[in-house]
């Protein structure tokens, strides 16, 4: 009788410290038939099924908060994983921060024809490429008797839709130097310009001050997307659109957004966060190609329309159209 309420006393335990961690147990439901079987068990009252249902209550309690040590330990595991999980996501997405490509995407705004750019109203810097017309290192004139000039490596590049001057020094992106030679195709975004004092008469007066350039290997991809004319946005467009449950873009337009999913919600669907705790859903057709690029953590870019409020997902739900990797290639 000893053994048997001393397994009784275990068991108890093992049943009930889950619960007192918490203000309320979540499992009080299963408390009266927990006691009963206790006592049972202490008295050697039909030892072998209560023995065998306190097993099963341990389980029916482990799927609402781990009580036994394997529950505990696959708690664990699952909370290694996840972790591990979000470490690995946390590292692509660090990684991509600090390629061109998620630089121009998004402090850009992309138009298939820099000529005749999208209508955008986030106020970002607007793109033009071209090839390097001119670079010449000199020296500014001194501001006075004891300067002697300060160093300075000018660059123009004639751009589909102007010609554009800059100092090379910190016109990179990530306000890296800037380095390419006479011929070289190159993306530039332009913020604003400023006066710059002491060129010499060949040069300025102004020259691009706010922006930065890329070299390029070739023309950003959205050239290649001109059947649908995409506006190029960044994540806070659909923060807004859910906030205020209102899509003020034009009936019939395309959006071009660089973008990671947050996980996949089946039949074609994937879950994207915006700002806030925030999301919206990405309906993705089968004739869409590149759908392997939709993988938790990786960025992909895309061309989506057909926007619905939907009311039963209670969500803002957009249509893919594109898919693709990368929107820059840059040397």
């Amino acid at each position: 009788m000893a053994s048997r309420l001393f397994i009784a006393v275990v068991l108890l335990a093992s049943l009930s410290s889950g619960a007192r961690a918490e203000r309320e147990d979540p499992t009080e439901n299963l408390n009266a038939e927990r006691d009963a079987l206790i006592d049972k068990i202490a008295h050697g009252v039909d030892y072998q099924a209560s023995v065998q249902r306190f097993a099963a209550l341990v389980k029916q309690r482990d799927t609402v908060v781990a009580t036994s040590q394997s529950a505990k330990d696959r708690e664990q595991k699952e909370r290694e994983t996840l972790r591990a999980s979000e470490d690995a996501r946390r590292k692509l997405r660090d990684e991509y921060h600090k390629t061109n490509d998620y630089e121009v995407g998004w402090r850009c705004t992309l138009s298939v024809d820099p000529a005749h750019p999208v209508p955008s109203t986030e106020g970002r810097y607007r793109p033009d490429w071209g090839k390097v017309v001119r670079r010449e290192q000199l020296r500014l004139a001194p501001k006075n008797e004891l300067d002697e000039g300060e160093p300075a490596t000018l660059y123009e590049v004639a751009g589909l839709a102007g010609t554009y001057q800059f100092r090379g020094e910190k016109f990179g992106a990530f306000r890296q130097p800037f380095d390419a030679k006479v011929g070289e195709l190159v993306l530039v975004c332009h913020g604003s310009d400023g006066t710059q004092h002491g060129l010499p008469a060949s040069w300025g007066p102004r020259l691009v001050t706010s922006g930065f350039a890329v070299r390029l290997l070739e023309p950003p991809l959205i050239v290649k997307k001109a059947k649908w004319n995409p506006i190029h946005v960044t994540g806070t467009v659909f923060f807004w659109a859910i906030k205020d449950v209102r899509w003020k873009f034009p009936p019939g337009s395309f959006l071009l957004t660089n973008l990671e999913v947050a996980k996949e919600l089946g039949g074609g669907r994937w879950e994207v966060t915006a700002e806030r705790d925030f999301s919206w859903v990405l309906e993705v057709p089968p004739s869409v190609k590149n759908q392997s690029l939709l993988q938790p953590g990786h960025a992909v870019w895309v061309i989506l329309g057909t926007p619905r409020f939907d009311k039963s997902l209670k969500k803002l739900v957009l249509v893919a159209e594109d898919l693709e990797a990368r929107y820059i290639f840059d040397k």
